[in-house]
């Protein structure tokens, strides 16, 4: 059954202005001044975030080098602009305001720019394009037309994202695995590393120890990855029983260790009884989410699989389609259509006259109500849970969008992604799905014994398929993230890139590379949000929190039972 919760908010459009020619701010920064620079920095910031977002767009939405120049010069203006007001900050006491929310916002501007000079602001800017778009259009050969004159024509959206969810060829897979690294990350190793340079000593002039301290900066907390440390190793009881995150990871770990065997230890995989999954067999280019090796690891072979693809496709159901069904469920929430720009400007297809970044997103242009989803669609079950998952970041735009320029996001980074991932929850659940037409409902249900009680099997599949997507997401998304605070924290030497990159795969994910790995490869970079510099730790704590939010929910609704497994 849907899960139906009403807002009710008031929104206003937001009125046009003009950003004054000078900055107001004088000597004397008393309370009643500092609250007039920030009301003029909201005004400011909001212009040149508009500016810098619409020239991103043009960008990402056709890669061209005229876009790339427009970009990096509507880029560098907001850097100026946000350095300008670090520097100006300096001299404002915020410890000392009464007013404690002048002070956090004071702390945030603060914290958004640098005391680095324009020329390594541009150089900066210079290498993120070049790795994004590196990354964004990058090719390898067709698996049967590998060698010599071959031409590059597998992409990553569609072609290699498909061949690693549905092939079942150890040797295909180790290929596209393999090919995709040298065509992508191990391209701009060098081109990283320069650039986190930049990017340390940009957070080094504002005072910040490393450039993770600026990074988790918008979490508020003393020991931030001590507190992720808890959360996934930390011991709690249930049912009498010491339970983590981290022990029932290792035992789906397991169980799909031992089922895989049996599919690829003959095609020469050689997966041991206790060792590591080789990165290529579990159904994702990055091993991130398991769910397209349900079918191989399912507990029960008489469950339905949660993928209605072909039953959309049987249907004939369009991209447009996808999103008038996404834009209902959020109406059917008590919140406010998609506008007209929404529809009018969002890429919501491939196109096929150019090149663009086709990793989904969604984006806030601060001005009005422009909101826009840019994403390559397909008809598939995983991309209408994804449809969801994005227009959820666009409602959560829609509902702040009168707060000032520096609460023009999430309460902290995980939120964000926790809002779209709630409402994906309640959409990719067989009760909805059954709703929609798209999964047929069993008039009789098979039970299996769970803890004395009978629990229908499809349920007990159901649950399963949402731990090959979440659970086994966290120690991924950990890693993301640990890799990177240990370079910025001058644990990782610029010679190990790669290897503890692999060090922490095996540690946390127990997944290992297919191949032979060297300091010449640089494997992190060929996940999107390394290139693109997107922190990841975001997405650790929206898996968790979202299932918090989703049994607040329940229980607002009345279908939760307290203590029903």
């Amino acid at each position: 059954m849907r899960l139906l919760c009403c807002v009710t908010v008031v929104l206003h459009t937001v009125q046009a202005f003009t950003i004054p020619d000078e900055d107001p701010f004088s000597a004397g920064p008393t309370e009643e001044e500092a609250t007039n620079y920030l009301t003029w920095l909201d005004q400011a910031f909001c212009q040149a975030g508009n500016a810098e977002m619409s020239a991103r767009w043009n960008y990402i939405t056709d890669i061209t080098e005229e876009h790339e120049e427009a970009m990096n010069e509507a880029r560098l203006e907001f850097q100026k602009m946000k350095k300008e007001a670090s520097a100006n900050l300096t001299s404002f006491d915020w410890d000392s305001y009464t007013g404690q929310d002048l002070a956090r916002q004071a702390k945030f501007y603060f914290s958004w720019g640098s005391n680095i000079t324009d020329e390594m602001l541009m150089e900066m800017n210079h290498l993120l394009t070049v790795m994004e778009s590196t990354y964004s259009t990058a090719k390898i050969c067709p698996f049967t037309e590998q060698g010599d004159g071959c031409v590059p024509s597998w992409e990553l959206e569609p072609d290699l994202v498909d061949i690693m969810a549905k092939s079942r060829d150890y040797e295909e897979l180790k290929y596209v695995w393999n090919e995709w690294r040298k065509a992508s990350g191990n391209k701009y190793r060098q081109q990283y590393l320069d650039f986190i340079g930049i990017n340390q000593e940009a957070a080094q002039s504002l005072g910040f120890n490393n450039l993770q301290d600026q990074w988790l900066e918008r979490y508020e907390s003393e020991d931030f990855p001590g507190l992720i440390e808890q959360v996934w190793a930390g011991k709690f009881v249930v049912d009498g029983k010491e339970r983590s995150l981290e022990l029932f990871y290792k035992h789906l770990h397991a169980y799909v260790r031992g089922k895989l065997t049996d599919t690829y230890n003959h095609q020469g995989a050689d997966i041991k009884e206790n060792g590591f999954i080789p990165a290529n067999v579990l159904g994702n280019m990055w091993a991130q989410s398991w769910g397209n090796i349900e079918e191989l690891v399912k507990p029960f072979n008489d469950t339905t699989i949660l993928d209605v693809t072909e039953e959309m496709v049987e249907q004939g159901y369009t991209v447009d389609q996808m999103y008038k069904l996404s834009e209902e469920f959020f109406r059917t929430l008590g919140f406010k259509p998609m506008t007209d720009t929404f529809w009018k400007l969002s890429m919501l297809t491939k196109p096929e006259d150019r090149e663009v970044v086709c990793h989904a997103s969604a984006e806030d242009f601060f001005i009005d109500e422009d909101f826009r989803i840019k994403m390559c669609t397909t008809i598939t079950h995983a991309d209408l849970v994804t449809v969801h998952h994005e227009m959820g970041h666009i409602v959560y735009f829609m509902q702040y969008n009168e707060q000032p320029f520096v609460y023009r996001e999430a309460s902290n980074p995980g939120f964000h992604e926790a809002i779209g991932d709630t409402m994906a929850l309640a959409v990719n659940t067989p009760a909805h799905l059954q709703g929609l037409g798209l999964l047929p409902a069993k008039d009789k249900k098979e039970t299996v014994k769970v803890f004395g009680k009978d629990v229908p099997k499809d349920d007990i599949g159901y649950l399963f398929h949402v731990a090959l997507d979440k659970l086994a997401f966290l120690p991924f998304a950990y890693v993301m993230d640990s890799w990177r605070w240990k370079l910025f924290t001058g644990e990782i030497a610029s010679e190990n890139l790669n290897s503890e990159w692999w060090k922490l795969r095996e540690s946390l994910q127990g997944v290992t590379s297919p191949v032979e790995i060297s300091e010449d490869d640089f494997h992190p970079g060929s996940k999107y949000h390394i290139p693109a510099n997107v922190p990841y730790i975001r997405y650790f704590v929206s898996f968790v929190v979202q299932f918090q939010f989703y049994e607040a929910l329940c229980a607002r609704s009345g279908q939760y039972v307290e203590g029903d497994p």
